[in-house]
Order: structure tokens, then C-alpha cells, then sequence
């Protein structure tokens, strides 16, 4: 992450595990309200415009999402200026 106006760039690093179509996709998806269910039906990426009398399978929900989980074990924060970096 960078903010340019401060001149501040953090890094992180570490493991992202990639939880689709398992237990743990699966409850969190218990948890997401069923107004917000809607917005993974689509495969096409968001903001792609739809005719909207396609129809929509609630089957296919699950293929869309997807939990990450960030195991963040570094972390740098850099002060970046024309003079020095620290």
C-alpha cells in the first residue's frame, strides 16, 4: 500500500490460503445476507452491463465465491522522502 501524499508505502507478506467450494467458503457463505447473495451469480466481472431478463440459476452461486484467508507474518513500513528513506 501506498499514500502518496505522506509518502508512506507498507508491505506485508506472508501465505493466502484460497478457500472455494469447502467447508469454510461454505460458512461463511451462510453469513452473507441473502440481498448480497445476488451479486455472485454472475461469472462476468462487476460492473459488466446485463440485459436483465437473463435468467439466473441460484445453482451456480458457490462457483463465484471465494474466502481468503491472509496469514500475515512481515510486515514493512517505509517513511520514502527525496532526502532518505527510512
Amino acid at each position: 500500500f501506498y499514500h502518496r501524499g505522506q509518502q508512506e508505502q507498507i508491505r506485508l507478506g506472508g501465505r493466502m490460503l484460497v478457500h472455494r467450494k469447502d467447508a469454510i467458503s461454505a460458512s461463511y457463505w451462510q453469513r452473507v445476507p441473502d440481498e448480497g447473495k445476488k451479486d455472485y451469480v454472475s461469472p462476468r466481472p462487476p460492473g459488466t452491463r446485463m440485459n436483465t431478463s437473463e435468467p439466473v440459476s441460484s445453482a451456480d452461486l458457490l462457483e463465484n465465491f471465494t474466502v481468503l484467508v491472509c496469514e500475515i507474518d512481515r510486515i514493512d513500513w517505509l517513511l520514502l522522502g527525496r532526502q532518505t528513506h527510512q
